[in-house]
């Protein structure tokens, strides 16, 4: 996996940054749900579908490939300021 830049979850432009786990439809409309809140800045969908790669609010959605082990998603949650 590809080293992410780190988001800071609460930095200057506000919101907070979602790791959501889950690749169905039902996780597709909780990724756009979160998206248009003003509360969150970046929703990061692992691993994420066609759909959510497509959205039209793409500048907040990000689909990241992760294996799902507990310690992997601990690590890249952390790595990538989850909240």
């Amino acid at each position: 996996m590809a080293k992410a830049a780190k988001l800071d979850s609460s930095d200057a432009a506000g919101g907070d940054v979602v790791l959501l786990l889950g690749s169905g439809g039902r996780e597709h409309a909780i990724a756009l749900k979160l998206a248009e809140s003003p509360r969150v800045r970046k929703v990061l969908c692992a691993p994420g579908n066609g759909g959510v790669a497509t959205a039209d609010d793409d500048a907040k959605l990000e689909c990241v490939a992760l294996k799902h082990t507990p310690d992997e998603v601990v690590a890249y949650a952390v790595e990538r300021g989850v909240a």
